[in-house]
């Protein structure tokens, strides 16, 4: 039997939903799959990329303050050192 095991990552994941939701609208109705219609189908893989793609933004901006934080206590860093320097001649 051939392995066929759930992709580790979401982009490989929305690739075999796509798969999916066509295999549901082609094939659907034939075999009598009733459970799950391809719309609602459709609105769970969207879902799940509009989630990911609010994660990747909230990530980004995260990064993005982080690098800002990084500068400024990389400077903060130099003027203690300065003044450091300034008390221990005083």
């Amino acid at each position: 039997m051939k392995r066929n095991p759930i992709p580790r990552n979401l982009a490989t994941t929305l690739r075999m939903a796509d798969r999916m939701h066509s295999g549901l609208l082609s094939l659907g109705e034939s075999l009598g799959i009733t459970q799950m219609t391809p719309a609602s189908f459709k609105a769970l893989r969207d879902a799940a990329a509009n989630a990911d793609a609010i994660y990747s933004t909230a990530r980004s901006v995260r990064q993005t303050a982080f690098d800002g934080t990084d500068a400024a206590q990389a400077a903060a860093a130099r003027w203690l050192v300065k003044a450091r320097a300034v008390l221990i001649t005083w």
